[in-house]
């Protein structure tokens, strides 16, 4: 089966693909830049416009964060020992995207002619990637359990709340 994935760039992307890799065509990994400059900045812009939203934003993150690099660093270490390669050693090709729903990151994945687009990490997928077409249509896995949480990185968020029976996976079809 020939894939095209469109994933963030964290190590348990990388495992992901490199089993998928194992057992079928991957013939295109589009990287999501969430954390790109530009996308910061914009994002920036669009808080001034609430600041008290913005406010408990910064006060939330604040609370968070060394937790947050505590979980990353847990992943990282984890997928290391099991070996999760970048997307360059799974992937025939891997395509870094500022905007994942672009024009041409689009075109991409159409010139892949896959049988099945995967996506996994990335910010939510609008038009013209969500028309992008595939044998079996656009398969979504969002680590947790929807609709108790949304966004990212949800496993992480269900331990902190407490609520371990929240912690999951999600695997959806996307459609227009």
């Amino acid at each position: 089966m020939r894939l095209a994935m469109l994933a963030c760039e964290q190590s348990w992307q990388y495992a992901f693909a490199s089993r998928l890799a194992k057992s079928h065509e991957l013939a295109l990994v589009v990287v999501d830049q969430h954390f790109y400059t530009f996308s910061r900045a914009r994002r920036f812009a669009r808080m001034l416009k609430d600041p008290r939203a913005s406010f408990h934003k910064v006060v939330d993150k604040v609370a968070v964060r060394s937790l947050e690099k505590r979980d990353n660093a847990i992943y990282a270490s984890y997928f290391e020992t099991i070996g999760a390669p970048p997307f360059e050693e799974s992937a025939r090709r891997v395509l870094y995207a500022q905007e994942i729903n672009s024009q041409d990151v689009a075109r991409q994945v159409e010139l892949t002619k896959p049988d099945a687009i995967l996506i996994s990490g990335t910010r939510l997928i609008r038009p013209p990637v969500l028309q992008c077409r595939s044998r079996f249509g656009m398969i979504n896995m969002h680590t947790g359990l929807s609709p108790y949480y949304r966004g990212g990185p949800c496993t992480f968020w269900t331990l902190y709340n407490e609520e371990p029976e929240y912690a999951g996976v999600t695997i959806h079809y996307i459609t227009t």
